[in-house]
């Protein structure tokens, strides 16, 4: 269900609205099947991918970084 909207939303939305939509489904629900980390790693290249002019191991880290400051 979460994996099929997070696939939906990467195919209209730019990667800054994908983690908008991740971050809060994380918030206001608690995925177990599949997890948060399943889908981090399903789909963290869709929302990181504004951020690809950075070496690949920052991208990761800036993009946790928004996630955070949304909702931290």
């Amino acid at each position: 269900m979460y994996a099929d909207m997070l696939r939906e939303v990467c195919r209209v939305e730019m990667p800054s609205h994908i983690r908008f939509v991740y971050a809060s489904l994380l918030y206001h629900n608690n995925p177990i099947r599949p997890s948060a980390l399943d889908l981090w790693l399903e789909f963290r290249d869709q929302m990181s991918e504004d951020y690809q002019i950075y070496e690949s191991s920052w991208s990761y880290q800036i993009h946790i970084g928004h996630i955070w400051l949304h909702f931290g």
